[in-house]
């Protein structure tokens, strides 16, 4: 762990080094104010399905209590919902 008086030092050395961490801190508050949000304003279904797509490598190697917890809902919610789109794939597949 760095010092905060270290840090300032690294950055005064290395200005680029700043903007960098700049960047990155600014993508992760944009990236977790959206999270808020969508907590907030999207049903648990929409939530689920946009994880899924952003994504999509993780679904097989988190745990689902993990990804429940991410979209805020209780993992036995989580599996009802994956089983309802599933069913919901195979009825569209029927048509």
């Amino acid at each position: 762990m760095i010092t905060r008086e270290a840090q300032e030092k690294l950055f005064e050395q290395l200005p680029k080094l700043e903007r960098f961490f700049r960047i990155i801190t600014e993508n992760a508050l944009v990236s977790s104010r959206k999270r808020a949000l969508d907590l907030i304003h999207l049903y648990a279904k929409q939530r689920y399905l946009e994880f899924e797509l952003k994504h999509r490598d993780l679904l097989q190697t988190l745990p689902q209590k993990l990804i429940a917890k991410y979209i805020g809902i209780p993992p036995e919610f989580l599996s009802k919902l994956r089983r309802e789109l599933i069913e919901e794939e195979r009825q569209k597949g029927l048509k």
